[in-house]
C-alpha cells in the first residue's frame, strides 16, 4: 500500500452479526452467521467504549440468532460469559432462540477487560461477541473530588485571611 491510508465507507448499518474480525471467524472459520445462526450483545451503551459496570451483580443482555430450518435434533445453545481467560461467569443451556437477560455476578476485584459471550450449538459450531467492560472502576471520580474539594477549601480559607487589611510592621 507504500504508506497509503484507505478509508472505504458504506452505508449498510452495523452489526456486531455482519462484522468480520478477520479473514477466518474462528473456530468455525467461514460460516456465515448473518441470517443464520448468531449471537449478538445488545444494550443502549454502545460497543466502541468499555461499559462502566459497578455493583456486586449486573444485567446482559444477548441475543440468539437462529434462522436456520429446523430437521431432526431439536436445537441446543450452550451460552459462556467469561472475561479473558478466567472461569465462566455464566454457563447456562437454552433450547429457543432469541433475546435473553441474565443477571451476573461481577468480579470482586477491580478490572477492565474483554469480556466475551459464546455460543455452542448442537453441532459444535461455535459463535461469539465481545465488548470492552470495566468493572468497580468508577470509584476513581469520587477519590478525586474526595480529594481535592478539602484541599481547595483550605485554599480558600487561607487566601481569605491573608488578604485582611493589617496594620504596619513594627521597626
Amino acid at each position: 500500500m507504500n504508506g497509503n491510508l484507505y478509508c472505504f465507507e458504506t452505508g449498510t448499518p452495523y452489526t456486531p452479526v455482519r462484522a468480520w474480525r478477520s479473514h477466518g471467524q474462528g473456530r468455525n472459520v467461514f460460516q456465515q452467521r448473518e441470517g443464520f445462526i448468531a449471537i449478538e450483545i445488545l444494550g443502549s451503551d454502545g460497543r466502541h467504549e468499555p461499559r462502566p459496570v459497578s455493583g456486586s451483580t449486573f444485567s446482559l443482555e444477548f441475543k440468539v440468532h437462529d434462522q436456520r430450518p429446523q430437521f431432526t435434533l431439536r436445537p441446543t445453545y450452550q451460552v459462556t460469559v467469561r472475561m479473558g481467560m478466567q472461569p465462566p461467569l455464566l454457563l447456562r443451556n437454552y433450547t429457543a432462540a432469541g433475546s435473553k437477560l441474565e443477571t451476573i455476578s461481577c468480579p470482586k476485584i477491580r478490572m477492565r477487560g474483554v469480556l466475551t459471550v459464546s455460543m455452542v450449538n448442537e453441532y459444535g459450531q461455535y459463535f461469539e461477541d465481545s465488548i470492552g467492560v470495566e468493572f468497580n472502576e468508577d470509584f476513581e471520580g469520587l477519590l478525586k473530588w474526595a480529594t481535592i474539594l478539602p484541599l481547595a477549601a483550605v485554599a480558600t480559607v487561607i487566601t481569605a485571611t491573608s488578604l485582611t487589611p493589617r496594620g504596619q510592621l513594627p521597626v
